[in-house]
């Protein structure tokens, strides 16, 4: 007589007897191993776009910095030009005025 598993075309040992624990052995579904991922190395990538960031941070301040500069010293010429307006102004109109 022959076996399930011979006409499944499996052959565990003892299958040709035609055993009950033989042919249940070939109908038992054996477990997968499941296979484990490889870990991507992302370490050097995080530290890059963080040196990135930081060059930026730090382009930025200074750009910031340096408008803050600029803007000072606008400022300072133009207070400085107002104050000679003021000036020439004040002595224009004065001098006329004064008795020599």
């Amino acid at each position: 007589m022959r076996s399930r598993c011979q006409a499944r075309g499996l052959s565990p040992p003892g299958a040709l007897t035609g055993s009950k624990e033989n042919v249940k052995a070939c109908y038992q579904k054996k477990k997968k191993k499941k296979k484990k991922k490889k870990k991507k190395k992302k370490k050097k990538k995080k530290k890059k776009r963080n040196r990135r960031r930081k060059n930026r941070k730090k382009k930025q301040e200074t750009e910031e910095e340096e408008g803050r500069r600029k803007k000072k010293q606008e400022t300072e010429e133009e207070e400085g030009r107002r104050k000679k307006k003021k000036l020439f102004l004040l002595k224009s109109t004065l001098l006329p005025v004064q008795p020599l």
